[in-house]
């Protein structure tokens, strides 16, 4: 009984004062729905990747001589990039230090927005400070793909971690 009352309840069209209500008052368009609806799910979806790890494909991986190979780099370019990537963590641990001191310096004499802004400046040089070490490491083990929990056994602990 019910099925055949919400079949003829689709099939009816709207009345005309329900149209016209509807385009006077179309919310979804005031408000972009579609639009908003899109941007939403990529974040959200965005977001997912970033927080659940990703399965690795191992034959996918190259190695380092394959790489080598492929980008037609020479020995003497691997180990300028590397002395280069060594020189950049290195001044970027420096700046951030620097902006550290300042931070202090304005906690003890200066305003909370130059603690702030000194802050978030000393964490992006710390984060260049990781990408360029971490690039330092794959060129120095001479192995592409290498993973957070490696690094840190290796570059901190002394011992290389599991893969």
């Amino acid at each position: 009984m019910d099925s055949k009352f919400d079949e003829a309840y689709k099939n009816k069209k709207p009345s005309m004062f329900a149209r016209l209500f509807h385009k006077a008052f179309n919310y979804k368009a005031w408000i972009d729905w579609d639009r908003s609806k899109s941007i939403s799910l990529y974040f959200f979806n965005s977001i997912k990747k970033l927080l659940i790890p990703q399965k690795i494909n191992k034959e996918n991986i190259k190695s380092f001589d394959e790489v080598m190979a492929e980008m037609k780099v020479t020995e003497e370019s691997v180990a300028k990039n590397k002395k280069n990537l060594q020189l950049m963590y290195r001044v970027m641990l420096f700046l951030a230090f620097i902006f550290y001191a300042y931070a202090m310096y304005q906690v003890l004499y200066g305003g909370t927005l130059g603690v702030l802004i000194s802050l978030s400046v000393m964490l992006v040089c710390l984060a260049l400070a990781f990408r360029y070490n971490f690039w330092y490491f794959q060129i120095s083990k001479r192995k592409l793909g290498c993973s957070l929990k490696y690094w840190f056994m290796s570059t901190f602990m002394g011992r290389v971690g599991d893969e």
